[in-house]
C-alpha cells in the first residue's frame, strides 16, 4: 500500500525522515506546486491531488498544513486511512490567536517576502523544539522555503472555511502543541509531552501509531 505524505508550511519531506513505517507500505512524499492566484485550501489540494494514484490503496498523512490538505482530500479520493499529525481538520478548531488573525484579515499586511521567522526564540518556544538538531533541520527547510508560497498559505489557512471534520480521520497530537493547542482538536491519539514538532522530537512514539493504524487497512 502506498502512504502519501504531506508536509507542512515551510517544510518538505525531509520533515517525515524519522518516522519508520510498516514494511508493507511505501511512503510517496508530494512535492508543493505553485499556488494560483486567491486559490482556496480545497482547490490546491485537488491539483496535490494529480500526484495520488487513486486506482491503487492508498492512504494519506499530513502534517500541520499538510493534515488540512489531507483532510480536504479525504473525502474526495477515499483512502484506506488519513491520519492527521499537529493539525485541524477544520476553522472550527483553530485557537483565539488564528481566529483573531482570521477576523483581522492579517495576511494582507504580509509581502511576497515573508518568511516564517523561526530564528526568534518565541517561534523555537511555539514549536517546542530544543535539541540543536532539530532546529537545524527546520531552519535548513524553512529558509529553502518559498516566501510566496508562505503568503498564499497564510491567506489560504485564514480564509479557509471548512467547519466540521470529514468523518473517518485519524488524529495524532501532541499535548504540548502551542500552535494548535490540544484543548481545541479532536485527538485519538495523544502524546502529553509531545508539541508541534512532535513527528522530529517524539518520533518513536509517532510511528508507533502510525504503524498501529496502517496496520489495519493494509
Amino acid at each position: 500500500m502506498r502512504l502519501y505524505c504531506i508536509p507542512g508550511l515551510g517544510t518538505d519531506s525531509r520533515i517525515f525522515e524519522r518516522l519508520q513505517f510498516p514494511q508493507q507500505v511505501t511512503a510517496e512524499h508530494l512535492r508543493w506546486i505553485a499556488p494560483q492566484p486567491n486559490e482556496t485550501l480545497p482547490q490546491y489540494a485537488l491539483r496535490m491531488a494529480a500526484q495520488i494514484d487513486a486506482s491503487t490503496p492508498f492512504a494519506l498523512l499530513g502534517y500541520s498544513l499538510g493534515g488540512m490538505l489531507a483532510a480536504e482530500l479525504h473525502e474526495r479520493l477515499q483512502p484506506r486511512r488519513t491520519l492527521l499529525l499537529a493539525s485541524v481538520a477544520g476553522r472550527h478548531e483553530f485557537p483565539p490567536l488564528l481566529q483573531l488573525g482570521r477576523r483581522l484579515q492579517v495576511y494582507r499586511l504580509l509581502s511576497g517576502r515573508y518568511r516564517i521567522p523561526i530564528q526568534y526564540t518565541p517561534a523555537w518556544w511555539m514549536l517546542g523544539l530544543r535539541r540543536p538538531h532539530d532546529k537545524q533541520l527546520l531552519l535548513q527547510m524553512l529558509q529553502q522555503s518559498s516566501p510566496a508560497f508562505t503568503r498564499w498559505a497564510v491567506q489560504a489557512i485564514l480564509t479557509w472555511e471548512r467547519t466540521a471534520a470529514p468523518p473517518g480521520l485519524v488524529r495524532i497530537h501532541g499535548g504540548n502543541d502551542r500552535v494548535f493547542p490540544l484543548r481545541y482538536v479532536q485527538a485519538q491519539h495523544v502524546l502529553p509531552q509531545g508539541g508541534h514538532c512532535l513527528l522530529l522530537d517524539h518520533a518513536p512514539a509517532v510511528s508507533a501509531l502510525l504503524q498501529q493504524e496502517l496496520l489495519q487497512v493494509i
